[in-house]
């Protein structure tokens, strides 16, 4: 009676690390409806002249637009895009240097030990090495509906940019570096 007692022991801490590793391997789940209608930086500003990486995909009356680049207080540069999102693959259309890229991408609400202080939202851009992690708040989103102008026109519109050309995660200036 003692032996079965004794066998259960050791294979009930190989069940929890089992279970312990797939759930920690497997990461968070995706949650699609966090992605757009909202602003996403790189990091925290230090002060007024910090540079900091920003995406700021919308979606408004079923167009598809965003701006990406870097800003300041005082300066900022960046790029209009177009862009879809199938699941857990987004496709980005960059007109001005007529190319596109395809990378996986994956949103969710994230903890204290994955994201900065003050972030409660993750964004993660690509894969392997080429991956690029951006935060958000739960209170940055976008107005709603038809209050913002969308004039962008269709990346497929734009001379240049019909079958755009693959490109990587540094042509969103978002590379990781």
């Amino acid at each position: 009676m003692r032996k079965p007692f004794l066998l259960a022991i050791p294979l009930a801490v190989v069940g929890l690390g089992y279970g312990a590793w797939s759930w920690w391997s497997t990461g968070p789940s995706d949650d699609p409806k966090l992605f757009a209608n909202r602003v996403w930086v790189d990091r925290a500003r230090k002060d007024d002249r910090d540079m900091v990486r920003y995406l700021v995909p919308l979606d408004v009356a079923g167009k598809r637009r965003g701006t990406t680049g870097a800003s300041s207080k005082y300066r900022f540069a960046g790029e209009v895009f177009g862009w879809s999102r199938d699941g857990a693959k987004l496709v980005v259309d960059l007109p001005q240097e007529g190319r596109r890229i395809e990378v996986p991408v994956r949103t969710w609400a994230c903890g204290a030990t994955e994201a900065p202080p003050g972030f409660d939202l993750c964004l993660e851009l690509g894969s392997g090495d080429a991956k690029a992690r951006l935060y958000s708040r739960k209170g940055w989103r976008t107005p709603k509906g038809d209050d913002l102008p969308v004039n962008v026109p269709d990346p497929g519109e734009v001379s240049g940019c019909g079958p755009c050309a693959p490109a990587g995660l540094d042509a969103l200036g978002l590379d990781g570096a």
